[in-house]
């Protein structure tokens, strides 16, 4: 996996600048990709100014989808404020089968994921929960990057997630409404980052 994204032109050169002399290999990625969550936690979004007492920071709208979040849709369940990962509570981390990647395809061809690390069968085809802070910006989608755009990523959780032997009996199809959908993914834009991403500073 490391030689394929490495040989990929648009990520050859920048792991070489980034990395001299290394270049991609698993151990740069890691550190690649830390540093870019690093960049999505912030305390300044329209929710943390909402739980922090302002009632006008987030619209009608953005407030029914907090109600649907941590009610009808069971969203808190995994996504647990205020990181919005289960990924936090636990020094190994959190993984769940959401299906995603297991439909049409033969076992050998599955990403099988966490069993990889444990040997554990119960950690078939699971992965790390990812936290839903700028989550409208970081498409696409789940560790493929199979879903594009957020409505069809929060439609495919709403609706428990693609059947397979390993799926997390946390989900369900929560039988939201198109109007239910929207007002989900208009909270999920108050946890938005104020301004552009960048790096933190080296301290």
């Amino acid at each position: 996996k490391a030689a394929e994204i490495g040989g990929l032109p648009e990520y050859s050169a920048q792991f070489q600048k980034l990395f001299p002399d290394k270049g991609a290999s698993v151990d740069t990625i890691a550190a690649a990709v830390a540093s870019y969550e690093r960049t999505l936690l912030c305390a300044d979004t329209a929710f943390d100014r909402f739980v922090q007492g302002d009632d006008h920071a987030l619209t009608s709208q953005q407030k029914q989808g907090w109600d649907l979040f941590k009610g009808k849709a069971m969203c808190n369940a995994c996504h647990v404020p205020p990181f919005f990962s289960d990924a936090f509570l636990s020094d190994q981390g959190a993984f769940h089968n959401t299906g995603r990647g297991t439909v049409g395809k033969a076992e050998p061809q599955i990403d099988s994921g966490r069993i990889k690390v444990t040997q554990n069968p119960g950690d078939w085809a699971a992965f790390k929960t990812p936290s839903l802070r700028d989550i409208t910006r970081s498409a696409p989608y789940f560790h493929d990057g199979s879903v594009p755009t957020l409505r069809e990523a929060v439609v495919f959780m709403a609706k428990g997630g693609a059947k397979n032997r390993n799926l997390d009996v946390r989900l369900v199809d929560a039988k939201l409404s198109p109007a239910e959908i929207s007002s989900l993914i208009a909270f999920l834009g108050s946890l938005e980052c104020t301004g552009r991403l960048s790096p933190l500073a080296a301290h």
